[in-house]
């Protein structure tokens, strides 16, 4: 296969793995910095789940105990940010459906669990770092404890909680009360500092 070949992401390589003291020494044919630098025969020498230093082969100063990963066929680059992504809506494509009649009717544990694919994906992709701007019932935030932890991968998540937004259905007598429904300033206000407050907190 050929050199150019690229592969997206250098966290990735180590975030899928549990956090290790582990002393990982990645060489790659090229690794493009954040800089837009080009480095040749490079090495990324990782320590447990962070990078500790990236340079020539040469100027980097491997320990005896490394783990060495020959990736020289690649050219590595920095983890990807996406600012808008919305991690916890799956659509699982069964026959006769589409994704915004499907969004709500699996339930929030089957829709996390579902989910993990969205999660694993973008990290494949080289995206390492995402945005994610709306969610209902607090999937969002379980997806992003659920990487934090280590129990699935996928990129770091910076959560928004639920979505803002006005009335826009009639009222259905027994319906639950939606979290993110607000009109006018205070209603704002109150739901933001509602979710502001959770315990284990926005982003």
């Amino acid at each position: 296969m050929p050199n150019t070949r690229t592969l997206l992401l250098l966290l990735a390589l180590v975030s899928t793995r549990p956090a290790v003291a582990q002393v990982q020494a990645l060489h790659f044919g090229k690794v493009v910095t954040g800089q837009g630098r080009v480095i040749r025969n490079a090495v990324v020498l990782v320590r447990g789940d962070r990078i500790v230093q990236v340079g020539p082969e040469q100027d980097v100063a491997i320990p005896a105990a490394a783990e060495h990963r020959d990736l020289r066929a690649y050219t590595a680059i920095p983890g990807l940010i996406d600012a808008h992504t919305h991690m916890s809506f799956y659509w699982d494509r069964a026959p006769g459906s589409n994704p915004w009649g499907q969004l709500g009717t699996l339930g929030s544990g089957v829709t996390v669990f579902l989910a993990q694919e969205n999660a694993r994906k973008t990290l494949e992709t080289g995206v390492t770092t995402v945005r994610d701007l709306g969610s209902f019932d607090n999937m969002d935030l379980a997806l992003r404890d659920l990487i934090n932890r280590g129990a699935m991968p996928g990129p770091r998540m910076l959560v928004a909680g639920n979505g803002l937004h006005v009335s826009s259905s009639p009222y259905k007598p027994g319906a639950i009360p939606d979290p993110g429904q607000c009109d006018g300033v205070d209603a704002v206000q109150r739901v933001a500092r509602q979710q502001a407050g959770r315990r284990r907190g926005l982003d």
